[in-house]
């Protein structure tokens, strides 16, 4: 599985340091340890300036993510950090200081891509499971959860903390003990229950598919495609529904993937992809 790591710097060092050792700034300890080699990592590097790049970020990290990788990580300057925090529910974000007055640029990068990886690396542990893409991949606007909120904002501001794994278990937990079947219902299927009781099954039907084109924006496609660096499917969804007696109907104003508030009238359910695309 390819991995997409971009450097985000107007940083000339940085840029430096990238053009002369590219691929080979992530030593080949790392590259051949256990863990890594478990999981199939292999890595493409690239550098974005948004001073040179002439594109935004979202769309240059999408055009370059539809060439197979299968995860993508950024690590940002944190000058620039208010151009990749947008990309955090797709993409793993790591934000540093690089010092304009240190000259080991060299050892300053390795070390923090390093650590950005061995996340990285967590990362696809965590969603290779199946138990933890329910409560991973929810819809990011419409799962309404104090844990869910806390779980994003651990990702778009500390994606480069040791302790990620460990923090992102214990709020995995949280969320999963929300778990529960419909109450007057004879079936035994459970739910992840939000706390304006919405009812969320990750459908195991492909009959959907997440759209493309106009009025979506790259970070749309984005958050279609990747939650927090992991490729997701773009054919699977979220039944979403409330209790009403022994059935389940739905009904309101719900967001979107780009924010646009939709109506909906009286139906079952609604098929709801991660990035909040529904239909």
């Amino acid at each position: 599985m390819q991995a997409l790591v971009v450097l985000v710097s107007s940083n000339r060092g940085v840029e430096e340091v990238f053009r002369r050792k590219k691929d080979s700034m992530i030593p080949r300890s790392l590259r051949d340890h256990t863990r890594i080699k478990s999981i199939g990592l292999s890595f493409s590097i690239r550098f974005y300036d948004p001073f040179t790049a002439g594109k935004s970020l979202e769309s240059y990290v999408l055009e370059a993510a539809t060439n197979g990788a299968g995860m993508v990580a950024l690590l940002v300057d944190e000058f620039l950090a208010h151009l990749a925090l947008p990309l955090a529910p797709a993409c793993l974000v790591g934000c540093v200081a690089f010092d304009a007055t240190d000259n080991n640029y060299d050892n300053v990068v390795t070390a923090k891509l390093s650590k950005l990886i061995k996340n990285l690396a967590s990362v696809a542990e965590m969603m290779s499971s199946a138990g933890n893409q329910l409560p991973l991949l929810l819809p990011l606007r419409n799962f309404t959860s104090e844990e869910w909120i806390e779980l994003q904002g651990l990702f778009r501001n500390d994606g480069m903390d040791g302790n990620l794994p460990l923090r992102v278990g214990d709020l995995v937990k949280r969320i999963n003990t929300r778990k529960r079947p419909r109450k007057r219902a004879t079936s035994p299927q459970t739910y992840l229950v939000d706390d304006d009781g919405k009812l969320f099954d990750y459908g195991k039907e492909r009959h959907a598919q997440l759209a493309t084109g106009k009025p979506h924006t790259s970070i749309c496609m984005l958050t279609g495609n990747f939650r927090f660096g992991w490729r997701i499917p773009t054919d699977r969804h979220y039944n979403v529904t409330k209790e009403y007696g022994g059935l389940t109907k739905i009904a309101g104003s719900f967001p979107d993937c780009h924010g646009e508030l939709i109506q909906v009238t009286d139906r079952t359910h609604l098929n709801m992809f991660s990035n909040d695309y529904h239909s």
